[in-house]
């Protein structure tokens, strides 16, 4: 019987470090069934834009996108190409009441299976590719704690020169000029 639950999002840092495995959707299928389920629950019960598998303390390479009421799953995502630069505001369920400046592509190429096994391609950009690129993070271990920016209330309230002037150090950490954005 298939049961779907509403998962707490983990939010220690040491249990999201880690890579997510690959998931084998042929032999892993009711896992896959039964994560995908909860995945979805949880991101409409908490009204989430994007949930990893590793959120909800499953280590496999699983996420799911709420696309404005249409959340779809993605396993085993690859980006194949990136194109143009950002940085965007984000936070994370995973580090709540926190708030990131990351920097980010425009536009992505995903290649991904569906729950089902078949392969499937997909360009997303603005918006959607910065969620999938924030999802895949953390399958990779990667969260916006690690390479972010934290901003704070002081962030809205500083000038536009301060708020350069902080964004420019931040993207030359990365090595990256602003010139090319």
């Amino acid at each position: 019987q298939i049961k779907m639950a509403i998962k707490d999002v983990v939010t220690d840092y040491n249990a999201l470090s880690d890579r997510a495995e690959e998931v084998d959707i042929r032999k892993e299928n009711s896992l896959v069934r039964e994560t995908v389920l909860d995945l979805k629950s949880t991101i409409k019960h908490n009204n989430y834009v994007a949930l990893a598998a590793p959120q909800i303390g499953v280590r496999k390479r699983i996420l799911c996108i709420n696309f404005k009421g249409d959340v779809r799953t993605f396993c085993n995502p690859v980006v194949t190409n990136v194109e143009g630069f950002t940085l965007n505001k984000e936070t994370c369920p995973s580090i709540p009441g926190k708030r990131f400046i990351r920097f980010r592509n425009t536009s992505i190429t995903v290649i991904y299976q569906d729950p089902l096994g078949k392969v499937n391609s997909v360009k997303l950009d603005g918006l959607a590719a910065m969620v999938m690129q924030y999802a895949i993070d953390i399958l990779d271990g990667l969260l916006i704690s690690d390479v972010g920016l934290e901003i704070d209330d002081a962030w809205e309230e500083a000038t536009e020169n301060e708020r350069n002037e902080v964004l420019a150090a931040y993207l030359e950490s990365l090595d990256i000029q602003m010139k090319q954005m």
